[in-house]
């Protein structure tokens, strides 16, 4: 070899590691925008998860427990027992619309399919914000009653507080 003449691993070398450096970049640019696309749809469904349990109603049962509810907490839920089987069914009798939306009303059918195991209507309810800038008291009412015999009825009041 002369003093002038270049070695093939010379040449060779650097060609080698320009390649790799091409083929990492082209890889590179290949998956950014999927590996963006993957972290915008995880930054979405996070987001959502976050307005779900926002959104998540507390639940109250028992008329003698008052319902508390806030800014961030200004849903809720009423459950109470029925039995479709009797002809029996709950009615809302009073509700403060100018303050409480009704969001939605179902039926839980019991677990057994049999006369007289009751079920559970499921009241849920959203206060607007005029109701929770401020303290607030209101009660909300329902009465078990037959439609054709609303003499014998069985009322109960839930109170609601804002903070």
């Amino acid at each position: 070899m002369t003093k002038h003449s270049i070695s093939l691993t010379r040449i060779l070398k650097p060609l080698s590691l320009f390649a790799l450096l091409l083929t990492t970049n082209f890889a590179l640019a290949t998956t950014m925008p999927a590996m963006q696309h993957v972290n915008k749809q995880k930054n979405q469904a996070a987001a959502q998860n976050k307005a779900q349990q926002q959104e998540q109603a507390i639940s109250y049962s028992n008329p003698k427990k008052p319902i508390m509810i806030s800014r961030d907490k200004h849903t809720f839920t009423i459950t109470l027992k029925a039995n479709r089987t009797t002809g029996y069914t709950w009615y809302l009798s009073r509700m403060p619309a100018r303050a409480i939306k009704l969001v939605e009303h179902r039926y839980v059918a019991p677990n057994k399919a049999m006369p007289g195991v009751p079920g559970y209507v499921i009241w849920k309810f959203r206060a607007k914000p005029i109701f929770t800038d401020a303290p607030h008291f209101t009660k909300i009412k329902f009465i078990y009653a037959q439609a054709w015999n609303m003499k014998d009825k069985k009322s109960v009041k839930f109170k609601v507080f804002s903070q």
